[in-house]
C-alpha cells in the first residue's frame, strides 16, 4: 500500500472514529447534565483537568514513543523497538504508581481548599477523586501499549478499540445516571473501562510486532534518547495544559463552580473544531518521523502543503456553524439560559479554536522533524500570555473573560509562531503557505459564511439546525473536493472510497 493510501485510510478511520464521538456527545451531553446537576458535572470536568496535570509525569515521552518506534520500524530495527518498549514499560508503569499515590494524597486538599465545593457533595468528591487517581495508574502503562498501532500507521486497529471503549463507556454512564448513580459511580467505571484496555491492548501490540518482548527491562541509553526529545514535548504539553486547561481552574478559584458548567459546554463544544486536525495529525506524525528519517525532503514539503491546506478547509464549516449558530445551538440544545450565559464565549472560543488549527502543522511538522523546542518556545510564551490575560479578566467579566483572554492571545500568537517556522525551521516563503493552502479555503469559506449568515432567521428548532448544518456541510465539502483539493489527492480519496 503506498504512503498516500495508507494515509487516506488512516484519516478514514479516525473520521469515523470522532464523527461518532461528536453525535453521541451531542446527544448524551443534556442527559448527563440534567442528572448529575451543574456542581457535580463541573467538579467532573475538574477531575479531568487535574488528573490531566498529573499525566506530566510522563515527561513528554508518549509522543518520543511514537516517534522512535516509527523510526526504527522504518529501519527495520527489531533490537532497538523492543529496548524502546521494554523501557517505556518501566518508567510509564513508574510514573503511574507515583502520580497514583500523589493524587490520593492531595486528594483531601483538591477538594476542600482548592475549589468552591458545596459542603453535601465533599465526600461524594473526595472518594472520585481517588478512584480516579487509580484510574490513573492503569492508564500510563496504557499509553505504550497503545502507542504501537498508532506508530505502525495502523490506526484501523486503534480507532476500532477507541470507538468499542468510548461508546461502552457512555452508554453505561446513561445508565448509571438512570438508575441513580453519582461521581463515585462514574469514577468507578473509567477505572473498569481502563483496566478492559489493559487485557485487550497487550496480546493486540504482541500480534503487531512478534517476536518482541514487552516485559519491563530498563535500558538508560534508550531512556536518555527518550528524554531528550520527550523534554520539549513535556514543556509543550504542560504549556498547552496551561492554555487551555488552566483558566477552568481560576474560574473554580474565583467563581462559583456552577460557573464552571456555563464554561466548560460551550468550551468542549467548540473544541470539536479540533476534530479534523485531530484526526489528521496523529495520521501523518509518524509519516512525517519516516519521511524526516529517510530524507525525502520534496515528500515532506509535499506533504506539509497538502495536508496544512485539507486541515484548514475541513475545520471551516463548523468553525462557522459554532459562530453564526452560537445562540440557537445553546438556546435549542440547553435552554434560553444556557444561551444567555454561554453564547459569547461559544463564539470567541470557536474562532479560538480555528486558530488553533492553523498553528497544529507547525507544531507536528516540527517535532517530526526533530525539532520540539520551537512548539515549546512558543507555547511557554503563549502561557504565560494566557494567564496574565486571565487574572485581570475573569475577576471582572467572568467566563466571557476566559474566553476573550484566549483570543487575545491567539491573535498575538499564531502569526508569529507560522512565520517563524517558515523562516527558521522550513526555510520556505510564508507566501507560499499562503498561495498553496489558505487562499482557496478563505475564498469558499467567505462564500459560505455569507450562506449562514444569511440563514439565521430561518432556523426555528433543532430539527431545522441539524438539516440545515448536515445541508449545508454537505454542500460545503462537495465544493471542498473539486476546488481545493487537487487530482492527485481526489484520485487518491476516490480510489480509496471505491475500494
Amino acid at each position: 500500500m503506498t504512503q498516500g493510501n495508507i494515509l487516506v485510510r488512516n484519516f478514514f478511520y479516525n473520521f469515523a472514529s470522532q464523527s461518532w464521538f461528536l453525535l453521541i456527545g451531542f446527544a448524551a451531553t443534556p442527559y448527563i447534565v440534567g442528572r448529575l446537576g451543574a456542581e457535580r458535572y463541573g467538579f467532573l470536568s475538574m477531575i479531568a483537568v487535574v488528573v490531566g496535570y498529573f499525566a506530566f509525569l510522563n515527561l513528554g515521552l508518549g509522543p518520543a514513543m511514537i516517534k522512535y518506534i516509527s523510526e526504527y520500524h522504518a529501519r527495520n530495527d527489531s533490537q532497538k523497538i523492543h529496548r524502546l518498549l521494554a523501557t517505556g514499560m518501566v518508567f510509564f508503569t513508574t510514573v503511574g504508581l507515583l502520580g497514583s499515590l500523589g493524587l490520593i494524597l492531595l486528594s483531601d486538599a483538591i477538594v476542600t481548599r482548592l475549589f468552591h465545593i458545596p459542603a453535601c457533595l465533599l465526600a461524594e468528591s473526595k472518594t472520585a477523586l481517588r478512584i480516579a487517581a487509580v484510574g490513573f495508574m492503569l492508564n500510563m502503562p496504557l499509553s505504550v501499549l497503545s502507542s504501537v498501532p498508532r506508530a505502525l500507521q495502523r490506526f484501523d486497529i486503534s480507532n476500532k478499540l477507541d470507538l468499542l471503549f468510548g461508546t461502552v463507556t457512555i452508554l453505561a454512564t446513561l445508565v448509571l445516571l438512570y438508575v441513580g448513580a453519582g461521581l463515585v459511580q462514574l469514577a468507578a467505571l473509567n477505572l473498569a473501562v481502563g483496566l478492559i484496555s489493559v487485557a485487550v491492548y497487550a496480546p493486540v501490540c504482541r500480534k503487531l510486532l512478534p517476536g518482541i518482548s514487552f516485559k519491563p527491562a530498563f535500558d538508560g541509553g534508550i531512556f536518555r534518547e527518550l528524554l531528550k526529545y520527550g523534554g520539549s514535548i513535556l514543556v509543550t504539553q504542560v504549556m498547552g495544559r496551561i492554555i487551555f486547561q488552566i483558566d477552568k481552574i481560576i474560574i473554580g478559584l474565583f467563581l462559583p463552580i456552577a460557573q464552571l458548567t456555563f464554561y466548560v459546554i460551550p468550551f468542549n463544544l467548540s473544541q470539536k473544531i479540533l476534530i479534523i486536525p485531530g484526526i489528521i495529525s496523529p495520521v501523518i506524525f509518524p509519516a512525517i518521523s519516516e519521511l524526516h528519517a529517510l530524507n525525502e525532503k520534496k515528500k515532506f514539503k509535499k506533504l506539509y502543503f497538502s495536508s496544512t491546506k485539507l486541515i484548514v478547509a475541513a475545520t471551516l464549516p463548523l468553525t462557522i456553524i459554532l459562530t453564526v449558530f452560537a445562540n440557537q445551538i445553546l438556546n435549542f440544545w440547553l435552554g434560553p439560559g444556557f444561551a444567555e450565559k454561554g453564547t459569547l464565549s461559544l463564539q470567541m472560543l470557536s474562532a479560538v479554536f480555528f486558530l488553533t488549527t492553523l498553528t497544529i502543522p507547525v507544531a507536528v511538522f516540527a517535532q517530526g522533524m526533530g525539532r520540539p523546542d520551537m512548539p515549546m518556545k512558543f507555547s511557554t510564551i503563549h502561557a504565560v500570555i494566557n494567564i496574565l490575560l486571565w487574572l485581570s479578566l475573569i475577576p471582572k467579566l467572568g467566563i466571557n473573560g476566559a474566553a476573550l483572554g484566549l483570543f487575545v492571545s491567539h491573535i498575538i500568537i499564531v502569526p508569529w509562531a507560522i512565520v517563524y517556522f517558515h523562516k527558521r525551521i522550513i526555510k520556505s516563503p510564508v507566501k507560499e503557505l499562503f498561495f498553496s493552502s489558505y487562499k482557496p479555503c478563505f475564498l469558499i469559506g467567505a462564500v459560505f459564511f455569507a450562506v449562514a449568515y444569511f440563514a439565521v432567521n430561518i432556523i426555528y428548532n433543532l430539527l431545522g439546525l441539524v438539516i440545515f448544518t448536515a445541508a449545508y456541510c454537505a454542500l460545503y465539502y462537495t465544493a471542498m473536493f473539486f476546488m481545493i483539493m487537487n487530482e492527485e489527492e481526489r484520485g487518491i480519496l476516490l480510489k480509496y472510497i471505491r475500494k
